[in-house]
């Protein structure tokens, strides 16, 4: 059952990374976030393929439409993915369809996950800071409205909006966006890095390159005078290169060998012995920036790089009765905007996305 959890939790996961490799921290004490007005409107229709690689290993797949209207933008992003997951394979697909105003601003948005494992859509529309939400996973729908301090930008949409805006070379930017595969705002930091020659395949082009920020992670990118990437790397070993359309969706036809949860899991030097049996754990911590992680609360106690962490006695906690009517803890049992489909799918097949 852990197995399993930890499988299909790590879909999500990785779509959330893939999804323009975001992973969800606020910065610290940022400067005020800026809003620009477009000196410059797309006009052409732009259709970019991608393959997906991990470890240099490819994965799968992914595709971005952008389409001019008379007042703002359509936006279509497509990917497919073959995950193994402590050796399962598991296909994975994601649509997303938005629509921005002439700012790349977001208006409104639907989006679709699905694997052997999950179903998960959601939709949202903006209305002011407003942004309502219609949710739907495993057949179980609900909504809800979402308060945004601003209206946000779309994460799939700021490399081609930060390239008509001419911005200064090394000068921090930061921008209010939005990711409808977790449903979570964060602030997002710019930096363009400057100009270098890339080589892509057998040619070699001009290419911006691009740095994004957000909540902890550090993405770059290299993309054309137009906004189109042609290549994004992220720390956690995840690429996209740009490809052919044949040739993007041209995928192994042998299982992919990477274990996607064997190689991120954060490896312990000794072993423990009976883990079952112990109680308290002491750990020593390395290779990470501990700052980004929330670990000092509850039965962990962080003090520098030594986590100490203790078994609770279950016999010493009042537990209520199941189910839960007490009122007082009725907002403890609503489901989070970065959980809500994890902890409904589950309910269907052993407690799904």
């Amino acid at each position: 059952m852990i197995a399993k959890r930890s499988i299909i939790a790590a879909i999500v996961g990785f779509w959330c990374v893939m999804n323009f490799l975001l992973v969800k921290r606020q910065l610290a004490a940022p400067p005020s976030v800026i809003t620009l007005k477009s000196t410059e409107k797309l006009t052409d229709h732009i259709e970019e393929w991608w393959g997906v690689f991990y470890r240099d290993e490819k994965i799968g797949f992914a595709s971005q439409v952008i389409t001019p209207k008379t007042k703002g933008y359509k936006l279509q992003d497509r990917s497919r993915m073959n995950l193994n997951m402590l050796g399962t394979m598991q296909p994975t697909t994601t649509e997303l369809d938005m629509d921005a105003n002439d700012d790349w601003m977001l208006e409104k948005f639907a989006f679709e996950l699905r694997s052997t494992e999950i179903r998960f859509s959601a939709r949202g529309q903006m209305n002011g800071t407003t942004l309502q939400l219609t949710l739907d996973s495993g057949g179980h729908r609900s909504s809800r409205e979402l308060k945004l301090r601003q209206a946000p930008y779309l994460l799939a949409a700021l490399k081609p909006y930060v390239v008509t805006q001419q911005l200064e070379i090394g000068k921090k930017f930061l921008f209010p966006t939005f990711d409808p595969s977790t449903l979570s705002e964060q602030v997002t930091t710019v930096v363009i890095e400057g100009r270098e020659q890339l080589r892509i395949a057998d040619r070699t082009e001009p290419a911006i390159r691009l740095r994004q920020s957000f909540r902890g992670v550090s993405v770059v990118s290299w993309i054309d005078g137009q906004g189109r990437t042609l290549k994004e790397e992220s720390p956690a070993g995840l690429s996209i290169i740009r490809q052919e359309m044949s040739a993007a969706k041209n995928l192994p036809a042998h299982a992919v060998s990477l274990d996607l949860i064997a190689q991120t899991a954060v490896p312990v030097a000794t072993q423990i012995a009976d883990p079952q049996t112990q109680r308290l754990l002491r750990l020593k911590l390395g290779g990470v920036d501990l700052a980004n992680f929330r670990l000092n609360s509850g039965r962990q106690k962080l003090l520098q790089d030594r986590l100490e962490i203790r078994l609770e006695d279950l016999k010493q906690l009042s537990l209520p009765k199941i189910p839960v009517r007490d009122p007082l803890l009725a907002s403890y049992l609503q489901p989070t905007r970065s959980s809500r489909a994890i902890t409904r799918t589950f309910k269907l097949s052993l407690h799904r996305f």
